[in-house]
This record gives C-alpha cells, structure tokens and sequence, in this order.
C-alpha cells in the first residue's frame, strides 16, 4: 500500500513538474528533453501542414496523391531505420541504459533534422507543382492524340 502511495505522489509531482518546465539554454537535463521533444512536436506539426496542402492540390489527381502518400510512407520507414542506426540498442531495451539522459534530447533533436529537411523538401516540390501538372496534362493529351491517329 505505501508503494502504491508513493507511486501515486510521484505521478502527480511529476505531471506539475513537467508542466512547468521553461526551455532555458542551461536548464535541467528533464527540460532540454521536454523541450527537444516539444520541439519535435511543433516540427511534426509543420510537416503535416505541409502535407494537407498537397491534399488540396492533387484532389483531382489521386494517381499522384497515392504516390505521394506511399514516398511518405516510404520516407518514415527510411527515417526510423536511420534513428535505429544511429541508436541502436537490443531489442526492447531502455535506451537510456545505453546513451544516458542524454538520450530523449539527442533523439528529437535528430529526428527534427529529418523532418525538417523534408519540409523543405515538399515545399519544393509543392512549389513546381503546377508546372509540373501543366507538363504532365501536355503529354497525357499528346499520348491521348497518337492513340487516336493510330
């Protein structure tokens, strides 16, 4: 009974605690990691704003939609083998065990780099979209024009 008590004491001083962190330069190693992964939040965020425009700007194109969901699909699956590899731990492990407290901070920060190199990425890419459907309904009417003289 009195480890469930402290167990219950510690989860609501914890939850207070963490709410009232402030990202400081020189903070504890508990607020460089919420503020890593607060970050990384705000970062995730980003991207997928990023990807709803895509959403209303291949609506009458689902060929090109599906292709943009499974390169997303394809990019995530890239993105967590590069955080395994440069994490690794053994299978189930904590991996605090092995990188320290260090390890929360060092993660989001990683994975922000990601996210933001792709956010760069699709806005590019969202900015040369209509050229680039313009192009693409140029060639689909000239295949469409040699099937018919065919």
């Amino acid at each position: 009974m009195k480890s469930l008590v402290f167990t219950l004491v510690l989860m609501m001083c914890s939850g207070t605690a963490s709410a009232d962190i402030v990202c400081r330069e020189k903070g504890s190693q508990m607020e460089v990691n919420r503020c890593a992964q607060d970050n990384y939040r705000k970062i995730e965020s980003t991207l997928n704003d990023e990807l709803d425009q895509f959403d209303v700007l291949l609506k009458e194109q689902p060929r090109e939609l599906k292709l943009l969901r499974q390169s997303q699909s394809a990019w995530l699956g890239y993105v967590d083998a590069q955080m395994a590899f440069r994490f690794p731990t053994a299978e189930g492990a904590d991996p605090i065990r092995y990188f320290g407290s260090m390890y929360w901070s060092e993660f989001y920060d990683a994975k922000s780099l990601y996210l933001q190199a792709r956010i760069k990425e699709l806005h590019q890419i969202r900015q040369m979209m209509p050229q680039w459907l313009e192009m693409r309904d140029v060639v689909d009417e000239a295949e469409r024009q040699g099937a018919r003289d065919e």
